[in-house]
């Protein structure tokens, strides 16, 4: 299941999206959250290694 929140209404005051997660948590689905992608992440996280 992968949940896609946006910045209008919180996905848990939409009870359909509640009844979803509940419904994947009982079936032992692997649940998700969509994240924004960071531009520059990887450098950041290149350069932090070898630091």
């Amino acid at each position: 299941m992968l949940v896609l929140p946006n910045q209008t209404v919180s996905i848990y005051t939409r009870l359909w999206c509640v009844y979803e997660a509940f419904l994947a948590n009982s079936l032992q689905k692997d649940i998700r959250t969509a994240q924004r992608r960071h531009e520059g992440l990887w450098c950041l996280l290149l350069r932090s290694a070898f630091v």
